[in-house]
């Protein structure tokens, strides 16, 4: 068995809250959670709380907020769809805490994405300049390694 970390932990006890959503835990869900669960090894203070939100399952967005990274909330918002449409029941519940972790989520990508943008448009006039000035230079020969150059300076920050 393997040891957990933190990131891991909330993410499995995410899925059990995931799984819980519509008010009933299927078979098929109860096996998935239950074979990730027995892939590794817990605390038992981080048993204790497994069991007791077995019974008693939190909000997935609550879940979603303790987790660190972007990716890791990504990958949550991902298996929160798979999970709710895996049963081909949608139901109401499903679609609003599905809505509610889309647009937490969304909020959260908004700092990255405007600096995705910024280092986007920086790219651009870049290669631009640097794509004039190597076929000025080159009698129009376009030489990738610049562009390369170019790319990685700007992203190396």
């Amino acid at each position: 068995m393997k040891q957990i970390t933190n990131e891991q932990y909330l993410t499995l006890r995410g899925l059990l809250a995931l799984a819980h959503v519509d008010g009933k835990m299927a078979e098929e869900e109860l096996s998935f959670v239950d074979k990730r669960l027995k892939e590794h090894t817990f605390s038992p203070e981080q048993q204790a709380v497994l069991d007791h939100e077995r019974r008693n399952p939190v909000d997935p967005l609550v879940i979603y907020q303790e987790l660190e990274t972007l990716k890791s909330k990504g990958w949550f918002v991902s298996m929160a769809r798979m999970i709710f449409h895996a049963d081909n029941e949608f139901c109401t519940t499903e679609k609003v805490v599905l809505s509610r972790l889309e647009n937490e989520h969304n909020q959260n990508l908004k700092p990255v994405l405007n600096t995705l943008k910024e280092d986007m448009e920086q790219v651009r006039t870049d290669v631009k300049f640097n794509l004039q000035t190597s076929h000025r230079e080159n009698d129009g020969k376009f030489i990738l390694w610049e562009l390369v150059d170019v790319i990685f300076d700007i992203w190396w920050v």
